[in-house]
């Protein structure tokens, strides 16, 4: 009788078959793999050189405590800010003329930010080996499909409308989430109903802007941010975090004491109040 496998090896020839399914398997595997990203928004701040094409959407803070979008970018030159912008007043009314077209002097400009989507390459590797697990599963089913983790530009809240980003605080008093306005040295100004949490109300008269020292807070997280999108512990943040957060307030320039008078004006108060009580 014949041998079923002439060299009589049969051993040999199963476990070169298992070797080459499981360098097609490990293939099939990276291959799925490398569909998992992790995205995050950046928010870049703009300088004022002449020459500049901003292509990515572009939100403008002026002196007079308005604040304009401009979804699809815009152009400095001579000294102005060129393109097409939706603006709001200090009280968050949009502008009569919306949308604006007519050139806005640089002059009139407190500051600028700009918003990029990022591949998050660290937490893009961290998820590789939990993907390799799915990705077996779905080759044993016949299955693959890309996967998308993290933040994109068009879920990120603040790059669409003229507020402050979302920001939940924690104190030993509770939990309070509302808009964040401005990110001082001492602490950060929150326009917020109380202890319900909501974003921007129907009456602005509702809210109250609330100033949070830092000692008081317990954890401070921002809606749709990474680090150093948090805070806890009751530090104050390190220069680079407190850089980072201001541009995500709706007055990254800052509240002058002129500016701050109207917005409690508008909101019915004559003087911040205190964090919770």
């Amino acid at each position: 009788m014949k041998k079923a496998f002439p060299n009589g090896n049969s051993k040999g020839l199963r476990s070169l078959h298992f070797q080459v399914f499981g360098v097609l398997s490990l293939l099939a595997l990276s291959t799925s793999a490398c569909t998992v990203v992790s995205h995050r928004v950046d928010v870049v701040p703009i300088d004022r050189r002449d020459g500049v094409a901003i292509e990515t959407p572009l939100k403008v803070h002026l002196t007079d405590g308005s604040t304009g979008l401009y979804t699809e970018g815009a152009n400095i030159s001579g000294g102005t800010l060129r393109g097409k912008g939706i603006f709001y007043d200090i009280a968050l009314q949009p502008f009569p003329t919306n949308p604006v077209l007519t050139p806005v002097s640089l002059d009139t400009i407190a500051a600028m930010e700009t918003f990029r989507d990022r591949v998050n390459r660290g937490k893009t590797a961290a998820l590789l080996p939990v993907s390799m697990i799915g990705s077996a599963v779905a080759v044993g089913a016949g299955v693959g499909r890309a996967v998308t983790t993290g933040t994109t530009l068009d879920k990120f809240p603040t790059a669409h409308n003229a507020e402050g980003a979302l920001v939940q605080i924690e104190t030993d008093k509770g939990i309070l989430m509302g808009e964040s306005i401005d990110v001082r040295d001492d602490g950060i100004i929150v326009l917020a109903p109380g202890m319900s949490g909501k974003r921007l109300g129907i009456d602005p008269r509702s809210q109250k802007l609330r100033l949070f020292q830092y000692d008081t807070i317990l954890a401070l997280e921002f809606e749709k941010i990474s680090s150093p999108g948090h805070l806890a512990k009751q530090r104050s943040p390190k220069p680079d975090e407190l850089a980072r957060l201001k541009t995500l307030s709706r007055f990254p320039q800052g509240l002058s004491p002129v500016l701050l008078q109207k917005l409690l004006r508008i909101h019915g108060q004559t003087a911040l109040a205190p964090g919770l009580q």
